[in-house]
Parts: structure tokens; sequence; C-alpha cells
């Protein structure tokens, strides 16, 4: 090597050590701002995700990523300075339940702030329907607290009392000041000493979880490949998440800081968090471990946990029986010993079985595909829910496959109980007469009843009783949402302005979505795509007061809308002789053809809906993460990645932000499908069919072996073919096949 070259390398690495020195000192000085800003920020807004972030970057210095420090940095005190100038206080009341009409009385008044800015100065003054003895004033209620107020108050009459007042408040960052108004409908007892006559029955007796014993604990697996080790890694830390939910944030560091640089694609996703798949199956929220059993749902549920893991069934009932009540109890409870996880998409090998897992999906006629992967793959270990009707469509082979468990209706007697339990943990006070009433109208349905409860809650009901359930309901699921849907719609016989275009975008969200749910955007960009031939053809046009309304009515989490329950899809449909929907809705799908839906208006759709949320992302990435990542699981879920393309969407960058929060179940899902349609070189992709592997599905004898249909484990092989299977999936993970 000459003098000059030698000089060169010198001179480069000296370079390289100053930019080194500088990223370092930028980043480890952007730690301490942040810090300062932190704190001096937590005094006005919620900084729980920015402190998130600081651990972050924390993290990265320690890695010596010194670039990615200082960039998630500079990011969060940018994110810092836009919360503290547009984040604000949002004050919610929970007004008294048990005031005595015409006698002053001291009570509970429940204040929270559900905004992510503190309040300051608050200030509550009942002008109507409630009396107040001096002056309610709360110096600070932080975001996401609440606090109970003793105040004195006095209402003139009893019945329905119409409770109106304003609330004052300021806070910290700039000293702005707020003012708004409360209007709520409360039921006032008749005048008597003593709580209001409408009592609530003493507390049933807790639900028995005693068949969640009866689940085996998890027998690990061993003797894995060493993709097969990451994927138990994987697994056993989204499991524990899952069990320690709500206290998981070192569960989920774990798994952030650990599979954020892993690409994985697999079949099936193991959850984090049980709201999640609560709200995916559309279930309530506060239903775990809250689930009713009578005697024939305990029994199913003794066969399922008891089976062998590679028994198929399936649960099968009629609308509004509680199938996918009877689906989650079960995953919930095999969650409680060992890792359970959700079929997410085609390609189902019996890798799970292997892992000693089991596999769960809801309404499986729904998807075609996977029952085609299932009858090609002769899949087992799997539960899963459909409605009989939709059953008895599917091939006889695939019906083979799983053993039936059917879910009747409920007895009177059990609804009564079930109704009892469901207002208990809802917090809606009733009595015998209103619970006798509701049972005759659920006709013995418990989704009726969970949709009773949703709409006073809607409605700010808190008491039930026998005339408001004949009011505001009708005897069975199909009469019931088709009135509920009425009111969202009508005045009376006339559509309100606006309801025959909502009611258009709700056919769209029934009939052409999969799983009849998607991305809030999405839907919104559709209601603009068809609201200039809505009013060519019916004279309506999209009215946001209406509009809002129906989406308020739909179900999900986060920016993911659905039905409350499929029978809302049902009378969207034109199904039951009460729908006065019926004609209308099949004047708009006789104008707007399927054809025309899919091609025109769902399509159109995409680009709107693409470009909207990658601007909101592109601002601010932390924030707008997860409402970007919903949205990409409805388009890949949706629309083929050519289809996308045509339409403008970035597929690699798709690829990317999934890749970057793999350690998220809905991006593994998202990457998963990505790579099945699509593979591509990356340098760490792990395919759970290169995870473990049985002998007998490998036929060394041919030249054709597929590594990738199989499943092998090292113990089962001699050294040079395991050294050929290692490098075939090292090779099958770095190339696009």
């Amino acid at each position: 090597m000459s003098f000059a070259e030698i000089f060169e390398r010198i001179r480069t690495n000296r370079s390289l050590i100053a930019t080194r020195r500088k990223n370092f000192g930028e980043a480890n000085d952007s730690i301490s701002v942040l810090e300062n800003r932190i704190d001096e920020a937590k005094q006005a807004i919620n900084t729980a995700t920015f402190t998130e972030n600081l651990k972050t970057v924390k993290s990265k210095m320690k890695e010596n990523d010194f670039t990615e420090a200082h960039r998630i940095s500079k990011e969060t005190l940018i994110d810092i300075n836009s919360s503290l100038d547009s984040w604000q206080p949002n004050i919610k009341l929970k007004l008294p339940e048990n005031i005595v009409p015409g006698k002053w009385g001291k009570y509970n008044l429940k204040i929270t702030n559900v905004g992510n800015a503190h309040a300051l100065n608050l200030g509550v003054n009942f002008t109507e329907g409630i009396s107040q003895q001096g002056s309610i004033q709360v110096p600070l209620v932080k975001a996401e607290q609440s606090i109970n107020l003793e105040v004195t108050l006095v209402t003139e009459f009893a019945g329905s009392v119409n409770a109106k007042g304003e609330i004052s408040l300021s806070r910290k960052h700039g000293n702005k000041s707020y003012e708004s108004d409360f209007d709520e409908w409360i039921e006032v007892g008749e005048s008597a000493p003593g709580p209001s006559p409408v009592t609530t029955p003493a507390p049933q007796k807790a639900i028995s979880q005693e068949h969640r014993d009866s689940v085996q604990d998890w027998a690990k697996p061993s003797d894995l490949a060493p993709d097969g080790e990451t994927f138990l890694d994987l697994f056993t830390s989204r499991w524990k998440c899952y069990s320690k939910w709500p206290d998981n944030v070192r569960e989920l560091d774990y798994l952030h800081n650990n599979y954020r640089d892993l690409t994985i694609s697999s079949y099936f996703e193991i959850p984090t968090d049980p709201t999640v798949v609560l709200s995916e199956w559309g279930l309530p929220s506060n239903l775990r471990k809250n689930v009713y059993l009578d005697d024939e749902r305990a029994s199913h549920i003794l066969e399922v946990l008891n089976s062998k893991s590679d028994d198929n069934y399936v649960i099968i009932g009629e609308p509004g029986v509680g199938k996918t009540t009877l689906l989650f109890e079960i995953f919930d409870s095999f969650m409680d010993k060992v890792p359970t996880g959700i079929l997410t998409t085609t390609g189902i090998i019996d890798a799970h079985l292997e892992f000693g897992l089991r596999l769960f999906y809801d309404d499986i006629p729904e998807n075609s595909d996977i029952v085609q992967s299932i009858v090609e793959n002769d899949a087992k270990g799997l539960v899963v829910t459909a409605r009989e009707a939709d059953w008895g469509k599917l091939s006889d082979e695939f019906q083979r496959k799983f053993k039936r468990l059917t879910v009747p209706l409920f007895s009177d007697e059990n609804v009564s109980r079930l109704c009892e339990r469901m207002f208990d943990f809802s917090n809606i006070r009733h009595d015998a007469s209103s619970i006798e009433q509701l049972t005759n109208y659920a006709q013995g349905s418990p989704i009726f009843i969970w949709l009773m409860i949703k709409e006073m809650h809607y409605n700010g009901m808190t008491v039930l009783t026998k005339n408001y359930v004949k009011d505001n309901s009708r005897k069975g699921m199909e009469n019931y949402v088709s009135l509920i849907l009425q009111r969202l719609l009508k005045d009376g016989p006339n559509y309100k302005p606006g309801g025959l275009h909502a009611l258009g975008c709700m056919i769209f969200l029934s009939d052409y979505m999969r799983d009849r749910r998607c991305h809030e955007a999405l839907y919104r960009s559709f209601a603009d795509e068809i609201e200039i031939d809505f009013e060519k053809i019916f004279d309506d046009r999209q009215n946001t007061s209406t509009f809002n309304q129906t989406i308020v009515y739909l179900s999900g989490e986060g920016t993911t809308i659905g039905f409350p329950h499929d029978t809302w899809a049902d009378v969207l449909q034109g199904v039951g002789r009460s729908n006065p929907l019926r004609a209308d809705i099949q004047s708009i799908k006789r104008k707007f053809a399927d054809k025309t839906y899919e091609d025109e208006y769902k399509k159109k759709a995409v680009t709107d809906a693409w470009e909207t949320e990658l601007s909101r992302f592109n601002k601010n990435m932390v924030r707008e993460k997860d409402s970007f990542l919903s949205l990409i699981d409805t388009l890949t879920y949706n629309y083929t990645l050519t289809v996308l393309e045509k339409l403008g969407v970035d597929i690699e960058m798709m690829r990317e932000v999934s890749s970057l929060n793999s350690d998220l179940p809905m991006a593994a899902r998202i990457l998963s499908r990505i790579q099945a349609a699509r593979p591509t070189q990356v340098t760490q992709i792990i395919n759970i069919q290169h995870s473990v592997i049985s002998k007998s599905n490998l036929d060394f004898g041919k030249d054709n072996v597929n590594v990738e249909s199989s499943v092998v484990t090292d113990s089962d092989l001699e050294e040079e073919d395991l050294q050929s299977v290692k490098q075939s999936i090292v090779t099958d993970s770095k190339k696009k096949k």
C-alpha cells in the first residue's frame, strides 16, 4: 500500500470518527433537551407517549444508533410543541342516579377529563332541570383523570328530567379559556325519603370460570429449527402481553425492541390485547370474564377445551344467539394457559400444531379464500363460527372436517339472568318489571340485550324501565335493528337530509367490504365519491350531521368501523318483515349495480383515502402510525396489490411501514399478506413455514423438495440434510421466489 493510500485511509477514518462524534453529540444533547421539554409539558398535557419515545431514544443510544436517536428526538420535540398548541381538555359529567325530587341532598358528581390536556379552574353551573347550592369548582383535573365531587342538588319533578348547564375551564399552555354546554336526560324517582324506588337487584353470583381450569398448561416445543426458536419467543412474548394486559408496558417494550427489525411471515397472529379481539369480533369491551353461560353453552366450552389439539370445531347457530361470544370465551380460556392464534391469511399449514397452538376464526363462510385453503391443506386445530344457513352452503368436504356445536336461543329464564348480569356490569339500573319486558322482547337473543345497552349509553340513559323498552325497541333482533336505522335516517315517514345517502354508504360497508369492516377514511372517501350521483338520482346529498350520527352508531376500535352485529348487515340487505327501508334498499341496489360500486366508487375512494392518511402520517409518524396501519390493513384485505398500485398506492411504503412496526400483530398480518402476494429481497425475513419440519412431509429422494410446504425439526434430519435445509431457508429468506 502506497503512502498516499495510507494517508487517504487515515483521512477517511478521521472523517468517519468526526462524523460519529458529531452524531453522538447531537443525539446526546437532544436527550437532555427532550427530557427538559417533557418535564415542562407534563404540567399542561399528558406526556405518556412522549415519555415512551424518550425510552426509545435512550435505547437507540445504547445500541449506538445515534442518527436514529437524534431523529426520534427531533420528531418528538416537534410533536410536543404541536400538542401543546392543539390539545385541549374535554370534560364529561356523570350525573347522580339517585336524586330525590323536591328535597335537597348531597350527591356524587363524577367529572372526567377525556382530553389530552389538563383542565384548570373548572366550574360547573346547572341552569335547567337541576338546582345546586353554592358553586361547583375544581382547581385541576388532569388529562384522563376522573374525580368524584360531593355536591348539593335538587330537582323539582320526578320522571325524565332534562338537565342543562355550563362548563367553564382553562388550560395552562397559552392560558386559553373554554366554555361548553351540557344537555342530558336523567331519570328521577318519585319523592320519598331515601333512594329512588327504581332499585338494582342484589349482585348475581359471580359467573363460574371453572371451565378455565380444565385447560392444560402449554407444552412448549423443542428441537426447533433456528427460525422456530424465534417464533417461539415471539409467540411467548405476545402471549405475555395479552396475559398482563392492561399492565403490560414492559412486555410491549420487549416486543418492540426485539422484533421491529424482523419481517415475520405467518398465517396467524397472537393478539397482544384482549380489547382488540373484542373489537374486531364486534363484542362489548367489558365482556371479558363476564360471559353468562347456560348448561348447554358451558358443555360446548368444556368439550373444546378438553379436546385434542388437532380437532376442528364449528360453533353454529342462528343470528344473535351469541356464537361469537362463545368463541371469545373459548379463545380467552385457552389464552389463560397457552398462546392461541387468530387466522389471518391463507397458506395454512400445520406449524401451529407443532407449537401446540389452536387457531380461531369468526364467521368462516365470509372468507372463501380461507375456506379453500383449509380444504387444500387439510388444516386442523381450528375453532370457527358460522350461521346455520351459511354453513349449509359450504361443500360437504369442508363440513366433514369439523365437529359441530349448535348454539340455541336462550330460555326466558336464562335471558332474565343474562339481562341482570349485563346491566349490572354496564352500570345501568333496572327493576324486575323492566327485565321481564326486555326478556319478552329479546326472544332468546343475548345480542338484543347488548344492542339495548349500547343505545342507552349512546342516549345517556342510566335507568332501564318497562316503558323505555316498549317505546324504544321492537320484538326480535331484525325488527329492533330496523327501528334503530329508521330513527337514524328518518324523521317520521320522510328521510332526514342526507338519510338516503347515509343508507347507501352503509350498504357499501355491508355488501362490498370484507368482514364488513374498513378504515373510516375509506368510508368517508366513498361517501364523497357517491355524493354527486346520489343527488342526481335521489335528490339527496351528504349531510354532515346525519352521516356522522350513523358513524357514531357503528362499532370499531380506533379508526376502524364496522357494524355492532351482523344483523345490521341483514337488515341492510332487505331482510325483516317489518323493515321500513326494504324498498329504498332495493332501489339503491338497482340504481347502483355491483359493477358500479366495485369498479367506480370503491376504487376511486382508495386514492383519496390513501393520499389523506399518507399526508397525516408524513406530518406526524408517531401519532398517526396506528391509523395509517389500519388503512393499510383495510386496503390489503380488500384489494389486490396490482389494483392498489394502479390507484396510486405505494406498495413498498406499505411494506416498509409495516416492517418497522412488525412487533404489532396488525403490522405482522399486513406483512404476511404482502409477502405472500409479492415476495421481495429482505435481509431479515422469517417465514413460519420454515420454522419446524416433520420428516414425514419430506421426500429427499426427489429433486423438487418443497421446504415451504413442510415443517422440520433438527433432530429428524441427518447433518448433511440439515445443513442443506438450513441453507435453503437462508436462501429462500433473501431472494424473491
